[in-house]
């Protein structure tokens, strides 16, 4: 059995006033059991300022987490803010690490097979879910980082997050494990014991997707290169979606990836190149369909009230971790705390609950032939119940 505990805080200008803060809402004295870890999301400036590393001294178990956008839990919502889930167990272990920084696939190949190595090979018994925070990267898509992982663990499923922060230039993106954060490592906890998570997921509605298929043509990765045979940016043209200088809109679509196998990629775009490609945060298969959709306000938060509902169904007692794509929030306008909000009132203050906003899902998911990966999402609410 997994004990969760929350705690929030904005307190941003005195450490010791948060840590404080923190450790007042989770007593420990009266709530830890045998193993411990907090699952830290925040915004940036709580990791430069030294409060991230304050509460991994305070508590004295690991600490493991990324940055986001926006956050929540029973205690409060905010952007500039600090969540926190303590993991907490008589019979489940949880075994946690960081990978040596990544710069291009092949670190990123010896980095993961490394932590494997020195972390997972030497347990005792597989463990029951990984929980990777993934950095990022925009020349190495998330899903390199997961892929790699899923075809060494042995059909381990993974549920984690890409970091991810306001920054316009993809600065001040970091992961952490205990006083250390990086902007190119990545963090991996494991449970090993007794672990039987639930896991469910929103994306996109079928209604909000344009039907009219494409065919991906080139692609390197994570680049989208041609669609029907076209520079990606001036096929998207051809159809009336965007201006001839104005890319930005870009960021708002939604890109659908159906593969032969029956895997489905949710795909949002971090940004246009010279030769008319696009940069997306995961990969665009060769020989993939794609469709578009553009998210509306009415279907976030649909989506984010029926999330919440099943997670209130399925918790009976047990913790809940909620990662939502940062491109959600940008259907949602003015009303950027409308998902969060769907959480507290569904879930209120009896269910222990975080929600963050990442630039990135990974979730497993079932395929045709019935095996299990885990994938990584855009445009997702993914919730995994403890």
């Amino acid at each position: 059995m997994i004990k969760t505990l929350t705690a929030f805080t904005e307190e941003i200008d005195d450490i010791d006033a948060a840590v404080t803060e923190v450790l007042s809402q989770l007593d420990l004295a009266q709530n830890q059991l045998k193993n411990s870890v907090a699952l830290v999301h925040c915004y940036a400036d709580f990791v430069k300022e030294g409060a991230v590393a304050a509460l991994s001294e305070a508590l004295g178990f690991p600490l493991v987490g990324c940055t986001g956008l926006t956050f929540s839990s029973p205690e409060g919502k905010g952007q500039i803010a600090l969540t926190m889930s303590v993991l907490t167990s008589d019979d489940v272990e949880f075994v946690v690490g960081v990978s040596d920084p990544v710069h291009d696939f092949a670190s990123m190949d010896a980095a993961i097979a490394k932590l494997y190595d020195n972390l997972i090979k030497p347990l005792p018994q597989t463990p029951g879910l990984f929980v990777p925070f993934i950095p990022f990267l925009t020349n190495v898509g998330g899903d390199e980082f997961i892929g790699r992982l899923d075809g060494l663990g042995e059909d381990i499923p993974s549920f984690g997050a890409v970091s991810f922060s306001d920054n316009p230039d993809f600065e001040d993106i970091y992961t952490f494990l205990n006083d250390e954060y990086f902007s190119s490592s990545l963090v991996l906890l494991a449970l090993v014991g007794d672990v039987s998570p639930q896991f469910f997921r929103v994306s996109v509605p079928e209604e909000d997707i344009v039907k009219q298929k494409a065919l991906v043509t080139a692609s390197d990765h994570n680049v989208l290169q041609k669609v029907n045979n076209n520079p990606t940016v001036t096929f998207f043209k051809s159809l009336g979606f965007f201006g001839d200088d104005d890319f930005r809109a870009l960021s708002s679509l939604s890109m659908v990836f159906d593969q032969e196998d029956g895997a489905r990629h949710y795909r949002a775009c971090i940004m246009a190149t010279d030769d008319g490609s696009l940069v997306l945060c995961g990969n665009a298969p060769i020989g993939s369909n794609l469709s578009f959709a553009v998210m509306s306000l009415e279907s976030v938060v649909e989506g984010a009230h029926y999330i919440a509902k099943k997670a209130q169904e399925q918790a009976q007692g047990r913790g809940v971790l909620a990662y939502v794509c940062a491109a959600r929030s940008w259907a949602l306008g003015l009303n950027d705390m409308a998902e969060h909000e769907a959480f507290k009132e569904v879930l209120g203050t009896q269910i222990p609950y975080q929600v963050v906003y990442v630039g990135g899902e990974i979730y497993p998911t079932r395929l045709n032939d019935n095996s299990v990966v885990s994938l990584l999402q855009n445009d997702s609410l993914i919730v995994c119940i403890l």
